[in-house]
């Protein structure tokens, strides 16, 4: 619907301005016209929108550890099997949390523990768990920032301003295992028994209540945002470009929704990149960040608001700038 808004209509033919889909697993896509985009890049999903995958590259990279910690300490199962064995050995207490690869929407995230070992499935990630996550009133919260990446070769990325931040419902504590305790995924929490608008803010927000409660500036807050996408572009950028190039102007451009975790000592955390961030907007503040959201985008992005029979076939560039 908010493609609508924006001025989209669907069609059948050949003739879009803009593929809205699911992410190619081919590079091989020649566009009809240099107008036309296509809203995810090749690979996207089974890269970066993998669990496994994104914890490989990043933990794999010579400059991670050049950059001050972001991303939790992960065991990619059944490779790291043995290595989780010995380290949840001599931590037996420490909490851990455990997804399946693919998955979205809280489906099967376990907290576990060295008790648990034989019980995670054998495909599934393992992260240690932030023990001491900021929290405002008692409730746990994590940021969903809206990162719209033009091209990586060279890499041009965009941070939205606006986003969300997403609480759980019930108090926290590293006592329980009650999910509506420890994850915020807001589709997980709607099937709690305390759910209600009010547990998702806009980021502006959220930064605000953490200026006034913790002292921390909204803008010392959003650079740390700020850095940690950009240390993790850095790493991910030689994963997504591409081997040649098969047209001068990309086609490819994708709105990635980056989840991050802000603990106690103002440390912020990576959890993981969606290649499917929700636009539907259930609630309103919803529809508050998502609608400019992805008017901006489309912008920026450069979807064109006429058809393409009607735009030159060419673009013409003077001859000063050739």
């Amino acid at each position: 619907m908010i493609l609508s808004f924006n001025g989209l209509s669907s069609t059948d033919d050949d003739e879009f301005s803009i593929m809205w889909g699911s992410s190619p697993d081919t590079d091989e896509i020649t566009p009809i016209s240099v107008y036309q985009r296509f809203n995810h890049f090749p690979y996207s999903k089974k890269i970066l929108g993998n669990k496994a995958e994104l914890a490989y590259i990043i933990q794999h990279s010579p400059y991670y550890k050049s950059f001050k910690p972001f991303f939790p300490r992960t065991f990619i199962l059944p490779a790291d099997k043995e290595a989780l064995y010995r380290f949840m050995k001599v931590h037996p207490n420490t909490q851990f949390i455990s997804k399946p690869p693919g998955g979205s929407c809280g489906h099967g995230i376990k907290i576990v523990k060295f008790s648990d070992f034989y019980s995670i499935p054998n495909e599934h990630v393992v992260s240690e768990y932030i023990q001491k996550p900021l929290c405002i009133d008692g409730f746990k919260f994590d940021f969903r920032i809206y990162v719209l990446v033009t091209s990586f070769a060279p890499l041009r990325a965009f941070v939205y301003k606006e986003g969300l931040a997403r609480f759980a419902t019930e108090s926290y504590s590293n006592s329980t295992q009650n999910v509506y305790s420890h994850l915020t995924n807001a589709t997980l929490n709607k099937h709690g028994p305390k759910w209600c608008s009010e547990f998702k803010w806009k980021l502006s927000e959220a930064l605000h209540e953490i200026h006034h409660r913790f002292g921390h500036s909204c803008e010392e807050v959003m650079q740390i945002i700020l850095d940690t996408v950009a240390r993790t572009l850095a790493i991910i950028q030689h994963v997504m470009t591409p081997n040649e190039r098969r047209s001068a102007i990309d086609p490819f451009f994708e709105l990635f929704g980056f989840d991050l975790l802000l603990d106690k000592n103002f440390n912020m955390w990576l959890l993981e990149i969606n290649t499917f961030p929700s636009m539907n907007f259930d609630e309103d503040v919803d529809f508050e960040v998502k609608a400019p959201l992805i008017a901006q985008a489309l912008s920026i992005a450069g979807i064109p608001n006429m058809k393409l029979k009607d735009l030159p076939t060419r673009v013409e560039v003077p001859p000063d700038q050739i």
